[in-house]
């Protein structure tokens, strides 16, 4: 059989048109027909699909198939083309989905042509989901609150993956508080949400995993609890004790500040004042630190024995103000200048001072020495009372707890170069004019043998003693002065 092909010249579309004809017959009209329908796509199953790649597609239309053979050359995922192409029919095709990102057209391409872009031929590609993102409303919620756990499903880079549906299990690492539900389901975009009551303790710290059937996990930053604000304040340390009057008590008074839990706030402000007692107090204006408390920068006692006060206020706190309480005590000695109290103080006190260990004893009774003994320079006390040494010009009144006649007034010469006092030999009774010394104007506070300072003398007496020699006494014996309790420095 002979066949020809004429060229009958193109159609209104470009289209070439070509006529077969077959010797005494003529061509089928339907093969006209194909030759001029474009493919048209009216439906992709499924519409979404990961990025990755490798879907099976179903694409429905018509115009795949002519004579029942495909006419099917390529199928186009955008610009990538589909792989494994299978055309089922004239009204169906099935391709693999190759990688691609965002929303293309599928498009099918036929000898007749192209499919035209419609929005039944739209397929997205979405990332896969490989774990959780999860966070919380607040990485540092006051003890007690709640807060919102949020877990957005995502890809391996992060790229959150809207799928409803999954079931999401919470936990957490931590001590106390609880979620408001086992597990929760992700919504439209891809997100579970769960409520979680905090410990009522502050700097509790938590972590809060999602997990879910498919293995996909994912850990929160860590959440710590904060103190809430303050409501109470109370004592903390440094009430009911005792110093010398004028010293300063031992341990600095200090409140503590806390929220409604008990857990200490810090950054609180609290204002200590001298309340009763006429101490005074440093550092008054006080901030709370990172365990609550404020401590006051010194407190010393009034001049007057007895009982003292000091008050901590920080307005609006339960509680406030605080008041601490200490007892003044007379001590041992007072030293004032020009009449005006400067320091006081105790047995212990003046213990702690530079001691000076020698003998003494008063030439006018052989009886009473010399004798071992221990005290501290005058000297010396007058210079740790005022800061600074005792100086030419100045005087001071030594005296006595009995009546003022028993005073004594000693001039810097007298304290410091000894003027006026002769040492004698207490066997001999001869004068020794050049002692070895060392000699010192001392306030004997130890005398174990009592012989030159019995206890009925009182803890304190005033002596001229020799470092060194066992039998040197003193002369005059009228300016030594038994039961001292009081040092006055008196400028001229």
């Amino acid at each position: 059989m002979v066949r020809r092909v004429f060229a009958l010249g193109t159609g209104a579309f470009g289209l070439i048109l070509a006529a077969v004809l077959v010797m005494g017959l003529a061509a089928p009209a339907s093969a006209f027909a194909a030759v001029k329908h474009k493919p048209v796509v009216t439906r992709v199953s499924p519409t979404a699909g990961s990025t990755s790649g490798h879907n099976i597609v179903t694409i429905t239309g018509k115009h795949f198939k002519i004579g029942g053979k495909s006419t099917v050359k390529k199928v186009r995922f955008g610009t990538k083309a589909a792989t494994h192409v299978h055309v089922k029919s004239a009204t169906l095709i099935k391709v693999t989905a190759p990688a691609g990102t965002g929303t293309v057209n599928v498009r099918v391409t036929t000898k007749a042509g192209t499919s035209a872009k419609v929005s039944a031929d739209k397929y997205t590609y979405r990332a896969i989901a490989a774990k959780y993102l999860v966070t919380s409303s607040s990485y540092s919620p006051v003890a007690g609150a709640a807060v919102t756990i949020s877990a957005q499903l995502a890809s391996a880079s992060n790229k959150p993956v809207p799928t409803s549906g999954v079931k999401v299990a919470w936990t957490k690492a931590g001590t106390d508080g609880s979620f408001s539900s086992a597990t929760s389901l992700t919504n439209a975009s891809g997100i579970a949400t769960v409520a979680f009551t905090t410990s009522t303790i502050a700097a509790t710290s938590y972590t809060v995993t999602a997990t879910d059937d498919s293995s996909r996990k994912g850990v929160s930053t860590k959440i710590t609890t904060t103190a809430g604000p303050a409501t109470q304040i109370a004592l903390n340390a440094g009430n009911n004790q005792s110093a010398t009057v004028g010293g300063a008590v031992s341990i600095a008074p200090s409140v503590i500040v806390k929220d409604a839990n008990a857990n200490p706030v810090s950054g609180v402000g609290v204002t200590f004042a001298v309340a009763t007692g006429g101490g005074l107090a440093t550092g008054l204006a006080a901030t709370t630190n990172a365990a609550g408390v404020a401590t006051v920068g010194s407190w010393k006692l009034g001049a007057t024995a007895g009982n003292n006060t000091l008050s901590a206020t920080s307005a609006g706190l339960t509680g406030s103000p605080v008041t601490f309480t200490a007892t003044g005590n007379a001590g041992a000695l007072v030293v004032e200048h020009n009449g005006t109290f400067v320091k006081a103080y105790s047995l212990a006190e003046l213990e702690a001072l530079t001691p000076f260990a020698g003998y003494a004893g008063l030439f006018k009774n052989p009886a009473l020495g010399p004798d071992a003994v221990t005290g501290v320079k005058i000297t010396d006390i007058v210079k740790d009372a005022l800061g600074t040494p005792l100086t030419a010009a100045q005087s001071v009144d030594v005296a006595s707890v009995s009546a003022s006649p028993y005073d004594k007034t000693m001039t810097y010469d007298q304290l410091v170069n000894l003027a006026g006092f002769t040492m004698y030999d207490a066997t001999s009774r001869a004068a020794v004019p050049s002692p070895a010394g060392p000699l010192a104007t001392v306030l004997v506070y130890s005398d174990p043998a009592q012989i030159v300072m019995p206890t009925a003398s009182g803890p304190l007496r005033f002596f001229v003693a020799d470092g060194t020699s066992e039998n040197l006494v003193m002369a005059p014996t009228n300016l030594s002065v038994s039961s001292v309790n009081q040092l006055n420095v008196i400028n001229p």
